[in-house]
């Protein structure tokens, strides 16, 4: 019989028993909220925000019955009744890749009636918790990376919170972005000393795992289902209470001001030590430090001068320089670039395509198809001025490339594409209100190279595209037969092609050429009366 939410250890713990059976020093807190940037309630994220400054947040979670003790395999009451703890961490993003931090937790605990398994002391500090992430892989639809977490025994001793030796655990972390939804995945475990007991329990080194899913709704509002687990390696994956599994699922609503706000309900799937009937959590997390801005200059009086008569300015931009958007067109072909109808949407400061995004670069995509005269575009990523220089040279070089691969996965070869960043040195709208500041950050598509439509087209030796980080083969869609207007193409728009007529000392003269043979000469040979004049013999 499988207990029903126990920790198999206090199934004799009335009769005499070793002293660390009595020993209430073990941390049975199964959910470690992670509140990082981009992770989930406790699954985290390989990600490392680029931008510099402390990040993380603070948790509240309410736990029913999250400790039982049973005497003979039975049921005998609660170990904890119900548990309120606070969770904090806090962490400091080196680089792009590298991020360190820190964590504890409190807890205020309502104990059962069995006095020899109740915590000692209700309110009760837990150990404190040091890790390092390293981002290895950033990819923008796959991420991998690893934490290493070193607890302190700092906590309060005998309360079910916290343990009396230091731990390890290492933690490899992947995440993998499917458009719809984004999967992650932690796999580590809990390095401590063995202690074996007369019971059907036996604290030791354990696996970790957490699988979870985000699935966004809005730019704002999105859904998330997570399981959290731990498997002591003597029992592992057997029925007892080393192996407690616990599913939540929940939402988060991201605030203007740079803030995450969670919601989540979760229950225990296959009961264990931690795992709860019932858990309430809420949380905030600090998603990315806000743009370092230069102080405004202190106001200066100037004495203006006397008031002229108002002048008008037409402020209209010329007609070759004006889009004209037919209906459920998202991009075409417009004076040397592919013009796109709505701006690219990418998560707050990161690299990430928002899925409202898609049909745009598949319509980038598609005219690259209809259009094979068009031999290359370059990706050109721009930044706003908010941030450094090189964080934003950084971010737009990402942005490039992320567009970059999505359109190699929507089908467009890759010696096609060029991809080149530019940072915050181009913005397109002066200004440092948020309407300029968006309108600079942004995603520019230029043809620089186009052949002739009389030149072969280039054999690229296969109707196949490997894409190059993975290795995966898809097929190029045909080739359209469309042909750039003289409108639209990028070397016929340059001044000395267009609308400029040739001088008129360079016009032939019509007199100076002449059939080569006389049509009434029927021996072929050219008569006399028929050699064209010279110049110099013209009267």
């Amino acid at each position: 019989m499988i207990p029903r939410a126990a920790l198999a250890v206090f199934t004799l713990l009335a009769l005499p028993s070793p002293a660390w059976a009595l020993d209430r020093s073990l941390d049975t807190q199964l959910v470690q909220p992670t509140m990082l940037p981009g992770s989930l309630v406790a699954v985290d994220t390989p990600r490392v925000p680029e931008q510099s400054g402390i990040i993380g947040g603070v948790t509240w979670q309410m736990e029913h019955l999250p400790l039982e003790y049973f005497e003979n395999t039975q049921p005998a009451g609660a170990a904890i009744a119900a548990r309120n703890s606070l969770h904090l961490v806090a962490a400091y993003p080196l680089s792009g890749r590298v991020a360190l931090g820190g964590r504890w937790s409190t807890a205020l605990m309502d104990p059962g009636l069995e006095p020899s398994v109740a915590p000692a002391h209700n309110l009760a500090a837990g150990d404190l918790g040091l890790f390092a992430k390293l981002a290895m892989i950033q990819g923008s639809r796959f991420a991998m990376g690893a934490r290493l977490d070193l607890w302190l025994p700092v906590g309060t001793d005998d309360s079910w919170v916290s343990e009396t030796a230091t731990r390890y655990s290492p933690t490899l972390l992947a995440e993998a972005d499917l458009r719809v939804l984004r999967l992650y995945a932690n796999l580590g475990a809990m390095l401590r000393s063995s202690h074996a007991t007369d019971w059907d329990f036996a604290l030791g080194s354990e696996l970790v795992l957490g699988l979870g899913a985000w699935v966004p709704v809005t730019d704002a509002w999105g859904g998330l289902v997570e399981a959290t687990s731990r498997h002591g390696f003597d029992n592992l994956m057997r029925p007892g209470a080393e192996n407690p599994v616990e599913a939540k699922l929940g939402a988060r609503y991201r605030t203007p001001a740079s803030l995450a706000v969670d919601l989540a309900v979760g229950t225990a799937v296959s009961h264990g030590y931690g795992a709860a009937d019932f858990r309430l959590l809420v949380g905030i997390t600090r998603l990315v430090p806000p743009p370092r801005r230069t102080p405004e200059p202190e106001p200066v009086v100037v004495i203006a001068p006397p008031r002229r008569a108002q002048v008008e300015v037409d402020e209209t931009l010329p007609d070759e320089k004006v889009v004209k958007w037919e209906p459920d067109v998202l991009a075409q072909v417009h004076r040397g670039q592919i013009v796109i109808r709505e701006p690219l949407q990418f998560e707050l400061d990161t690299a990430q395509l928002l899925p409202e995004s898609v049909p745009t670069l598949d319509a980038v995509a598609g005219v690259m198809t209809e259009y094979p005269q068009i031999e290359l575009l370059v990706i050109e990523g721009h930044a706003s001025e908010e941030g450094s220089h090189q964080h934003n040279y950084e971010l737009s070089k990402l942005r490039s490339s992320a567009v970059y691969e999505a359109l190699l996965g929507a089908g467009v070869r890759p010696e096609r594409l060029s991809c080149r960043a530019m940072g915050e040195i181009a913005p397109v709208a002066p200004g440092q209100d948020e309407i300029s500041l968006a309108r600079s950050r942004r995603v520019e598509f230029h043809i620089v190279k186009v052949r002739d439509y009389l030149d072969v087209a280039p054999d690229y030796g296969s109707a196949m595209i490997t894409l190059p980080w993975n290795g995966e083969r898809i097929p190029e869609p045909p080739a359209g037969s469309k042909l750039l207007s003289t409108d639209a193409h990028p070397i016929l728009l340059e001044e000395a092609y267009v609308n400029k007529p040739a001088p008129a000392e360079t016009v032939p003269d019509q007199q100076l050429f002449r059939p080569s043979f006389d049509e009434d000469d029927e021996d072929g040979e050219e008569g006399e009366e028929n050699r064209p004049t010279a110049p110099e013999e013209q009267p």
